[in-house]
């Protein structure tokens, strides 16, 4: 649900320019971001949350919602104070329009530009009864559930403008005001020289002759400073080569020995990642799980791992450390029934711990399996 609602700016009248139908083009800032006072009956939905009509609730824009409507603005109706436009009925409504798209600066400020062509809004603004803007749009009011203190009530979002209104007062406070062009401009102020470190107020000629001497006096002396600057700079000029070569020097240095450490670091990774290969190899082997497939770095060990062991209904949770699944791997490994390591041929093999030659290997698994012939008498 959008609702409506108006924003403050000012228009800067100073430099008014006038056209020759009469209509006056003048500098304005139509809105700003940040926050703003609403009463409780111009925010809709404020009844269902327990506010009253006159309480006063803040609504916030965000600088990101305010550049999103930045190219809403060329073209936008102003109307003598807030009257919302249906379409086709601009005529009825408008007394100027706004020319330019809007800037964003980082005060927060909407900046632009605007006509207005109805001699009474004219009137308003020449007489100051009417010096500044608001805008009427439509908009999201996004509710601020959890509020903290000194946080606005809710966010306005979403915002589609309809106007631009020349209003008595608007939300922005004093400091959004219009600068009407029959405003006296202020008097030109007396430019100060400052001689043997006394400050005079003296007229503009008599100030642009003592800047012209004081010129003339700097460019002897800086010609004369220059010589002394530039054997200087020669001087700091070698030094500082010497020195970035220095410093140079010992990078690389510093380089060579981080790269020789990054190598051995390396090497001490990959001996640690074989050695967890192996061993895991060797762990799958004792508990029965074949290691096909299994390749050094080709597999994520502790995946593997919580596989095994729910498969061996040992339950491991799916968010569980490195560290606990390994923990759990060991206690698994401790428990599981060992295996005898004997094979159906362990019986007709030699004893591996009698040392054979392959000769003797070979006739001994022989007589395993043949009985021995007997020789002739």
């Amino acid at each position: 649900m959008k609702t409506q609602l108006g924003f403050a700016g000012s228009v800067n009248m100073s430099d008014a320019k006038a056209n020759d139908d009469g209509a006056i083009v003048l500098n304005a800032v139509p809105m700003r971001s940040g926050d703003y006072e609403y009463l409780g009956l111009e925010v809709w939905g404020s009844e269902e949350r327990g506010y009253r009509w006159d309480d006063v609730l803040i609504g916030h824009v965000k600088d990101k919602d305010v550049r999103k409507i930045l190219g809403q603005f060329e073209g936008l109706a102003i109307t003598d104070d807030h009257w919302f436009i249906p379409v086709g009925e601009r005529n009825e409504y408008g007394v100027g329009t706004i020319l330019q798209n809007g800037k964003f600066g980082k005060d927060g400020y909407v900046t632009t530009r605007a006509s207005i062509h109805d001699p009474k809004t004219i009137l308003k603004i020449q007489n100051g009864s009417a010096e500044e803007l608001s805008i009427g749009f439509m908009s999201k009011i996004v509710w601020n559930e959890n509020k903290a203190d000194g946080e606005p009530d809710f966010y306005i979002t979403a915002i589609e403008l309809n106007h631009v209104a020349v209003v008595e007062e608007g939300r922005a406070g004093p400091d959004a005001r219009l600068s009407h062009h029959k405003s006296r401009k202020p008097e030109k102020p007396m430019k100060t020289i400052v001689i043997n470190g006394k400050s005079f107020e003296v007229e503009d000629a008599v100030a642009d002759d003592h800047a012209q001497l004081a010129n003339a006096n700097k460019t002897l002396t800086d010609t004369v400073e220059a010589k002394d600057v530039e054997i200087t700079d020669l001087q700091n000029g070698k030094a500082k080569a010497e020195g970035e070569r220095d410093v140079a020097l010992a990078q690389l240095q510093n380089t060579k020995a981080k790269l020789e450490n990054s190598a051995a670091d390396v090497e001490a990774k990959a001996a640690e990642l074989a050695n967890a290969h192996s061993e895991f190899l060797t762990d799958l082997q004792a508990l029965g799980h074949s290691t096909d497939g299994l390749e050094l770095g080709k597999y994520d060990r502790i995946a593997k791992m919580v596989e095994i062991l729910n498969s061996m209904k040992v339950k491991v949770a799916d968010d569980a450390s490195e560290e606990v699944v390994q923990h759990v791997w060991n206690t698994a490994k401790t428990l599981a029934p060992k295996s005898t390591g004997k094979s159906a041929l362990d019986d007709i093999n030699p004893d591996p711990s009698v040392e054979m030659s392959h000769a003797q290997r070979a006739e001994a698994n022989r007589n395993a399996f043949f009985a021995p012939t007997q020789k002739e008498a």
